[in-house]
């Protein structure tokens, strides 16, 4: 009887330190997104011996990226032990007028002082872009939005013409382990 009791403590004291990753359910490839409306509508213009002559016009817009956005994991924010993100990529669409560009595109996570300013496409095609952080960058993200569910970001660049409305859109693909209970 005394080798069974030991036996038992053995058994519960090991099944104690098994690591709690067996809890954990890891979720491949969730992607998460943000939408933001940008308007530029005042013109900027240099004046010259009376002669006044529009140029293109600098826009500056802050956003938020929320995982409880994304419905696959709204429910699990609490139990979530990991994630990493594999890659971001950014889209500006539906301008009004047609045939607005975007040039000097920055996108910046003012909060962790990592700004973005080398993404290309911007001149002609600007549609799903990757923006390409260094892994100590995606790891400080990553880290700020697992930490806080949320990280705040700010997108910038000079537009062709204006006035013109448009949105940019952040797509966030990321690995996820969530403990089940």
């Amino acid at each position: 009887m005394k080798t069974i009791k030991k036996l038992l403590f053995i058994v519960g004291l090991s099944a104690a330190f098994v690591s709690c990753s067996l809890f954990e359910v890891p979720v491949k490839d969730v992607q998460f997104e943000t939408n933001m409306n940008v308007q530029v509508l005042e013109n900027s213009t240099n004046v010259s011996m009376l002669k006044i002559t529009a140029v293109s016009k600098n826009f500056s817009k802050e956003g938020e990226a929320n995982l409880a956005d994304n419905a696959e994991v709204k429910d699990k924010l609490d139990k979530i032990k990991s994630l990493n993100i594999t890659e971001v990529r950014i889209t500006a669409e539906d301008f009004v007028p047609i045939g607005t560009k975007i040039s000097g595109f920055v996108l910046s996570f003012p909060d962790l002082n990592i700004t973005k300013g080398d993404i290309d496409g911007t001149e002609t095609k600007f549609e799903d872009i990757i923006v390409d952080f260094t892994a100590a960058e995606l790891t400080k993200i990553q880290d700020a939005i697992l930490k806080n569910k949320k990280i705040k970001y700010k997108v910038s660049g000079t537009v062709s013409q204006f006035p013109v409305t448009f949105n940019i859109k952040t797509i966030y693909t990321a690995d996820i382990k969530a403990s089940l209970f």
